[in-house]
């Protein structure tokens, strides 16, 4: 299945600058704006020109300051704007091909860490997600792949921050217990190590999981809780937004009472949900089978959206994929909504006021570029001075797109490289 791509290009490229105040920051006495000089040509400083109508020195654009003329101008070096049919003077100014020299600005996209939860109960072993299939080997070849160098976890590893945790919980310590490779109760501190979000995840994700089992219970609530700790106490070292994705399969208990799974247990489950949302972290819920009910997860994805479970407000989706690939859409469809469409400028935007004298323009797979409005609904805002942001369809069409480009074009006295 073809991977998503993050591409993008933002290119502030410059064009002409307005000459005026701006260019006269030499006072009369240095020869620069404003200086007599009809008495005497040679009383204008370097790059000043004697304006014949009002005999003072002035400037309209700057050779050295790469500040040009208006499209079909050129500079000269005593600060003229000439026509560019014009260049035979030999005066060797700024013309056409060089207007306000191009400032092209990276752009980093700002990348979400995804912690994947898998449960690890032996529910997920002993049951089929699909004829012949377990619920453990169907999620595992979805994420990593049947064979190695596959799956969506691979597709994706240079594009989404990826970490990885399974959980489950013994009638004794360690519980909850994370990443236990294997069906076993080993008292072990070190099991308790999720793999932290972090960009070409998937060999340290697959090496774990490749040859894991299904192992014990579902203390869901507590294994949430942990991993909402850890990463307050190890924030990831990209900075984007984090959030889980909760693949199980059955209704929770929880460490202070492994079984029977009771009311108390989801209970527990819902708060900590609730928790690492007003921590800053959302959760996604995936039921894999049909043991856990729908009532439940529902619960967990209102909780994990900051929706009060306890007031009936909206219903915010879950996902029950029926085959695998379903599975892997819903999964794939969680992390593209979860793509973020603000860019973040490597230089700024150093006029805000004339920002939408500026153009942007998406490109998606066709190759095709579309200029966006600027303040529109469906087009693009500048968030601050270092951030671009696409709204509504452009938004939408840019996180659903497998190719897509953004351009940005702005005056030079709009946009610089300069942080």
């Amino acid at each position: 299945m073809k991977s998503f791509g993050f591409s993008l290009v933002l290119a502030l490229l410059g064009l002409a600058c307005g000459s005026g105040s701006k260019l006269c920051d030499k006072s009369a006495k240095e020869g620069g704006c404003g200086a007599p000089c009809s008495l005497d040509p040679n009383a204008c400083a370097e790059g000043y020109f004697c304006d014949t109508v009002s005999g003072v020195c002035s400037i309209q654009c700057s050779v050295t300051r790469n500040i040009g003329c208006k499209t079909g101008n050129m500079c000269t070096t005593d600060g003229r704007c000439v026509p560019s049919t014009d260049a035979d003077t030999g005066d060797g100014g700024l013309g056409d091909g060089n207007i306000c020299a191009d400032v092209t600005l990276s752009v980093d996209p700002i990348i979400p860490n995804i912690m994947v939860i898998v449960d690890q109960s032996s529910s997920m072993a002993n049951n089929e997600f699909s004829p012949g299939v377990t619920r453990w080997d169907a999620l595992r070849q979805m994420l990593i792949g049947a064979t190695q160098n596959s799956g969506l976890l691979f597709d994706l590893q240079d594009k989404v921050s990826f970490g990885f945790a399974m959980y489950t919980g013994f009638s004794s310590d360690p519980c909850p217990t994370i990443n236990n490779p294997h069906n076993a109760q080993l008292d072990d501190e070190s099991l308790k190590a999720p793999i932290a979000p972090t960009l070409q995840a998937y060999n340290t994700i697959y090496n774990l999981y490749a040859t894991a089992n299904a192992a014990s219970d579902t203390p869901t609530g507590d294994a949430i809780k942990y991993l909402r700790e850890y990463l307050q106490a190890n924030p990831p070292a990209n900075d984007g937004p984090t959030f889980f994705i909760l693949a199980t399969d059955g209704e929770p208990d929880y460490c202070a009472q492994l079984n029977p799974q009771t009311e108390a247990a989801k209970t527990f489950s819902i708060e900590q949900v609730t928790a690492s949302f007003n921590a800053g972290i959302k959760t996604y819920a995936v039921a894999i089978g049909n043991e856990v009910g729908d009532a439940h997860m529902q619960d967990i994805a209102n909780a994990g959206a900051g929706v009060d479970v306890n007031n009936g407000g909206s219903n915010v989706p879950f996902y029950r994929p029926a085959d695998a690939a379903t599975l892997r859409s819903s999964i794939e469809q969680i992390v593209r909504g979860e793509r973020d469409c603000t860019f973040e400028l490597q230089g700024r935007i150093a006029d805000m006021a004339r920002v939408c004298t500026g153009t942007v323009s998406l490109t998606l797979d066709n190759g095709n570029p579309s200029a966006l409005e600027c303040g529109g609904a469906n087009g693009w805002e500048a968030s601050d001075d270092r951030h671009i942001k696409l709204k509504g369809s452009a938004c939408e069409n840019y996180k659903n797109s497998d190719e897509a480009t953004v351009q940005g074009v702005f005056p030079c006295d709009v946009a610089s490289d300069v942080f």
